[in-house]
C-alpha cells in the first residue's frame, strides 16, 4: 500500500499448528507430544532502498517440547523383553516469545 512519498505499508503474518506427535518411530509414551501453535507477525515501512519493520515470533508465546530423546536402552519391557517405554534422557523446546525490529538497506 502506497503512503506518502516513496513509502509503504507492508504487513506479513504466518501460523503453524503442529498436531500431537511421537518424537522418535518407537512410538513410546514418554516420547508423545502435545501440539503446538506458532504464531508470527511483521508489520513496517519500506521504500526502494530502505525497509524498517517491526516483528513478534512466536506471539502466543507456545513454549513446549518439540523433541524428545527416548532412550531404548534403559526402556521398560514386558515379559518377552520387548521395549514398551523408555526415560526421556532429553528435550528441546521451543523458542519463547521474541519481538524485535529489523533494518534493511538495499545497494
Amino acid at each position: 500500500m502506497p503512503m506518502r512519498g516513496q513509502w509503504r505499508f507492508v504487513s506479513s503474518g504466518s501460523f503453524q499448528y503442529i498436531g500431537e506427535r511421537f518424537s522418535d518411530a518407537s512410538n513410546f509414551p514418554s516420547g508423545k507430544l502435545d501440539a503446538l501453535n506458532l504464531l508470527n507477525l511483521r508489520v513496517g515501512l519500506e521504500s526502494d532502498r530502505l525497509s524498517i519493520a517491526a516483528f513478534v515470533r512466536n506471539a502466543l508465546n507456545d513454549v513446549d517440547v518439540i523433541s524428545a530423546g527416548v532412550s531404548v536402552t534403559d526402556a521398560t519391557r514386558d515379559e518377552n523383553g520387548v521395549a514398551i517405554d523408555g526415560p526421556v534422557s532429553s528435550e528441546y523446546v521451543s523458542l519463547p516469545r521474541s519481538i524485535g525490529l529489523s533494518f534493511t538497506v538495499r545497494f
